[in-house]
């Protein structure tokens, strides 16, 4: 088979999106290699970020890229806006087109397979500008039109895009993800390491995107009774693992997720596991973290206090957790969809 993948959101590293292609490329490539992959992506100040990450794929040879200097606007308007330019022209002929969510193209005779991570930019509209609303408006119609199979990364949001975009439930797949490898207990001295470079305390709580209302996360300080270090995605990828097992506990209250990936890279590491009990959040934690009202400070309180009184009886229970999620069955699951487009 000959699969094309926009791989553009490789150039945003921090961002789940970012990880979502990194793993699931390097997943394909490795377990498939009698296919051919057809590496996609259009950007023009990330040029450089995109070649860098090419090179880390230089221990496969299934693959080719077609990458082009077009800024967003370009694909956006010709893609979203006009859905003009089928995908061929740009990357030759493909069986399926794995198209991401910032731009959807048209095709020829590809399938065209997009994957939703969430639905928040119609839930929380007021969170977002009116321009990135607008983009996200005119894609979501094409998908809901045009596409061969939708993979969502979770029961919530699969229920979402059959509320909200009406689309009918076969033609939507649930596909979870995973933690990266690289989430796994660091060691004693990284610990350090790590405390040191943050000028951490003994005990704190660890959350994240404290300027992100979608996220929460300044109820946690309001409620935390130990100190709270939030982490944004300007904190190198290198040092969250470290930061994670440092932590009493992560409470991550948000009000929607897609899935919910730093759920399991908390509970990969070791770390014990407060979020919320609603949507993706609960269906991705199952029965190893403690589970709150995310907009109540009260109960946020009682889980943290919960949290830190039963730590190891929740570490456990992560770990067990944690391992039901892998990329190899992500990418097992994906290429499913591929092939039942055909």
């Amino acid at each position: 088979m000959n699969i094309g993948i926009d791989i553009t959101p490789v150039i945003y590293e921090y961002t789940g999106v970012g990880v979502y292609t990194r793993e699931l490329v390097f997943h394909l490539l490795k377990l498939y290699s009698q296919d051919k992959f057809i590496l996609f992506a259009s950007t023009l100040r990330g040029q450089r970020k995109l070649w860098d990450y090419l090179k880390t794929l230089s221990l496969f040879s299934n693959w080719n890229a077609k990458i082009y200097p077009f800024p967003p606007l370009v694909t956006e308007t010709l893609w979203n806006r006009l859905h003009r330019l089928p995908v061929e022209k740009l990357v030759g002929s493909v069986d399926v087109f794995h198209a991401w969510d910032w731009q959807q193209p048209p095709a020829r005779t590809a399938k065209i397979v997009t994957t939703i991570h969430d639905l928040a930019i119609l839930k929380f509209p007021e969170h977002q500008s009116p321009k990135t609303v607008a983009v996200h408006r005119r894609r979501l119609r094409w998908v809901a039109q045009e596409t061969a199979a939708i993979i969502a990364d979770s029961q919530a949001t699969k229920n979402d895009i059959i509320e909200l975009l009406h689309i009918p439930e076969g033609k939507i797949h649930v596909v979870y993800l995973a933690a990266g490898k690289q989430f796994s207990p660091p060691t004693d001295q990284e610990i350090i390491r790590v405390k040191q470079k943050y000028n951490l305390p003994e005990k704190f709580i660890l959350t994240a995107n404290l300027n992100d209302p979608r996220k929460n996360a300044k109820l946690v300080v309001k409620a935390s009774p130990l100190p709270v270090f939030s982490f944004t995605g300007s904190i190198p990828s290198q040092d969250i693992p470290a930061l994670y097992a440092a932590a009493q506990a992560f409470v991550f209250p948000s009000l929607y997720e897609g899935f919910g990936l730093p759920v399991l890279e908390a509970m990969s590491i070791g770390c014990p596991v407060v979020t919320s009990d609603r949507g993706s959040l609960k269906e991705v934690a199952g029965d190893a973290a403690v589970t709150i009202d995310p907009e109540s400070i009260d109960s946020i309180r009682a889980g943290i206090n919960q949290a830190l009184g039963q730590r190891q009886e929740l570490i456990a229970a992560g770990l067990t957790q944690a391992q039901k999620f892998s990329w190899d069955k992500t990418t097992r699951q994906t290429m499913e969809v591929y092939q039942s487009c055909l």
